[in-house]
């Protein structure tokens, strides 16, 4: 037999596996933000169409934030729950989170701070349970399919 170099394994000693990217964030939660951040702007695009055009009064804008970003942290939430074997619940929670950080950090960059109200915060903290939402529902679906 020949005796040559040993090949390890795709991340072997690298601290990274196959299924996650350079930064250590699996790839599930990064396709779920990806699916929350494209939903969310759909549906933001469609709510400011709909007031913009009459048929929604203007001071409907801000609750129709409120309810495209819980839909689109659900969706991301499902999206990356769908693709985990286990901790589904926590997989569209971490999505729900990040979510978070992207809206609460452009608040901050793009705002000057001082659109974060009390108010605000507690209704962007509903990003996380949308999200855990979505990994709920991506589980109870697959526990009916089994």
């Amino acid at each position: 037999m020949r005796q040559g170099r040993r090949v390890r394994p795709a991340g072997a000693g690298t601290g990274f596996s196959s299924g996650t990217i350079a930064s250590g964030m699996p790839a599930a939660e990064l396709r779920g933000l990806a699916v929350g951040v494209a939903v969310t702007a759909v549906l933001l695009a469609g709510a400011a169409a709909l007031i913009a055009s009459g048929r929604l009064p203007e001071d409907f804008m801000r609750i129709a934030v409120d309810i495209c970003a819980f839909l689109g942290a659900m969706a991301g939430g499902l999206a990356a729950a769908s693709r985990v074997d286990g901790k589904r619940l926590l997989s569209g929670a971490a999505v729900g989170g990040m979510l978070l950080l992207i809206c609460l950090g452009g608040a901050l960059f793009g705002g000057g701070g001082e659109t974060l109200g009390g108010r605000k915060l507690a209704e962007l903290a509903a990003l996380v349970p949308g999200g855990a939402f979505g990994g709920a529902a991506a589980a109870f679906r697959r526990g009916r399919r089994h």
